[in-house]
């Protein structure tokens, strides 16, 4: 697994820093969402609270994952 560079610039656009971390430790990081969902703009899409909505798509990252999903397919639909 291999995690899609855009996503990290993105992640880090919302002072994201990602250190020496590996794939697996960013997607399990909260801060990387919340970074990611920052900016993203998550808050100003629905005009709920910010932290709704990173942790919304954390989840909706994890249950993808659980249903036989790839990595690159929910950030691809992510950023579109």
């Amino acid at each position: 697994m291999k995690l899609n560079s855009k996503i990290i610039d993105r992640a880090k656009q919302g002072g994201y820093e990602v250190g020496v971390n590996t794939d697996a430790e960013i997607l399990l990081d909260h801060l990387f969402f919340q970074a990611l969902g920052k900016a993203m703009g998550w808050e100003y899409q629905t005009g709920k609270k910010e932290t709704d909505w990173w942790l919304h798509n954390w989840h909706s990252f994890i249950d993808h994952l659980a249903s036989g999903g790839s990595v690159d397919e929910f950030f691809n639909n992510l950023i579109k």
